[in-house]
Parts: C-alpha cells; structure tokens; sequence
C-alpha cells in the first residue's frame, strides 16, 4: 500500500478502489505516483498536488504476456512519464523486466523503448534489463546490466567495457551539475560526458562498492553499501557506519526527499537520517 510520514508516523494514503501502488517518483510538479489496475496490463499515473492525488492518464500496455508490476518510474523535464515495465517471461520461467514504456498525458501513444524495439514507432533499442533512471535537459539516463544507457536525439547509447564502464553492470545512476554518478560492478564511477573515472574516489569508496546512490537539494551525493552510508560533500568523503550510530551497516538503498530528508533501507528497517 501507499503510506506518507507525517509527524514521526507512517500514515495510510488509500487509493481509488481498482488502484495498486508500484513506483513513486519526483517530477516537474511534485510527487508522481503510477499503480496498476484490476484490468490486464493497464496503468494509471496520478499526480499530487495540494488537493490530492489526481489522475493524469490511463493506458493499456501492449505487452508479448502480462504485466507483473511496474519496478520504478521517472518523469522527464518535458511532463512524460517513462516506467520500467516488468512482464511474465515468455517462456513461463518467472518474471522479467522488459526496457521502459513511455507515457505522454496529452498524448494516446505510447512509446516502448526495449531490446528489438519498433523503430517506426519511435521506439529504440534499449536494453531489456534495467534497474533506475534519472534525467538531464536533454536525456534520460538508465542503469542497466550491460551498462550505462544514454537515451535522446533519437538514439540509445550503451556504454559498455569497451566504453570506459568497469563491471559493465551498472546499479544506479544520479546526474550532477558537473558530472553523472554511477554504482557499477567495480565501484563508484563519475562521467563528465567525455570520460569515465572510476579511479578519483577514495580506496574506502572504492571497497565499498556503493550499490545505489541518491543526491541531496545542495548536490551532495550520498551512497547506500554493505560498509555503511557514505556522504560525499564538496571535497570530502564521509562514512556513517555503526560508530555513527547507525544500528545496521548492510543498507540496500538511499533516496533523498523534496524537503532534504535523508532515507536509508536496509532489510529490516527504513531510517531517516537526522542532521
């Protein structure tokens, strides 16, 4: 279900009935919310606003087999909505992500974006296994295990190995002022749009091997690891860890909220971090 923290409590926000939360994600107009409905393979996107969660568009995906769930969502600058779409596997062995669908509110078409995508249908060779998104003015970025993905001018770019991407599988992917930040198999990686450094961080970043990272309001990049959280403020590099009173240092996520809230996911707890 979908809760919000108000006043030190987690506090139920109940959806139209037929509506099943999946993805929340920030965008040009506050908080975006995408849920599936009781009809097969169809999605609905809400926005919120000061009166509520209001409806935006609802759109039956085309998809090879059913839809499974929707693991995250981005909105671009331009108001489209892109979410991963994960689908029954054709074969029956479970499930699997299929690239990202795109959603455009004053538009019925959508654009699907995935391995043997249709061209003639605006759609681009993505790969199928993603796992985050993030924007710039001109570009959406993904996270995927054959890289770093650049996808704009009309045209998906893979940065691979033979890119300059180390362990090739990247995890997580946040864009800077300056650079773009990226969780990849062999460390924390920047990318200043020209080359790949992923050997300008500290040898206690590099050991970490940070799996997801998150950018606060002043642009500080905080990444979640198995060592701890670790904070990266202007030139220095800072690791929370138990002697900073965090209870456990095995975290699997960090995200950052509209108001600058630090949040911290580890398997059986979440933490807001207090400053």
């Amino acid at each position: 279900y979908l809760a919000k923290f108000v006043n030190g409590r987690l506090r139920r926000v109940r959806l139209p009935e037929g509506n099943h939360a999946q993805a929340l994600c920030d965008g040009p107009h506050g908080a975006y919310l995408v849920a599936t409905t009781d009809h097969p393979n169809t999605v609905r996107v809400f926005n919120n606003t000061r009166s509520g969660w209001t409806q935006l568009a609802e759109r039956t995906l085309e998809l090879p087999t059913s839809l499974t769930s929707v693991p995250f969502a981005g909105v671009a600058p331009d108001g489209t909505i892109w979410l991963a779409v994960e689908i029954v596997h054709e074969d029956g062995s479970g499930n699997r992500v299929r690239g990202a669908a795109v959603i455009d509110p004053s538009n019925d078409v959508v654009v699907y974006h995935h391995r043997g995508a249709d061209r003639e249908a605006g759609g681009l060779p993505l790969p199928d296994e993603i796992s985050a998104i993030e924007f710039d003015t001109e570009n959406a970025w993904f996270a995927s295990l054959s890289g770093l993905v650049r996808v704009g001018s009309s045209q998906a770019v893979v940065f691979g190995e033979a890119r300059g991407v180390r362990g090739e599988v990247v995890s997580d992917v946040v864009v800077g002022s300056d650079v773009i930040w990226l969780a990849a198999a062999e460390g924390l990686g920047s990318y200043d749009r020209t080359t790949f450094d992923f050997i300008g961080q500290p040898a206690l970043v590099h050991e970490a091997r940070p799996q997801r990272l998150a950018m606060d309001l002043a642009g500080n990049l905080w990444l979640a690891s198995n060592r701890g959280l670790i904070l990266h403020e202007g030139a220095e590099w800072v690791v929370l860890d138990a002697d900073s009173g965090l209870p456990t240092t095995t975290l699997i996520d960090v995200e950052v909220d509209g108001s600058g809230s630090v949040w911290v996911l580890a398997d059986d707890r979440v933490m807001l971090l207090e400053r």
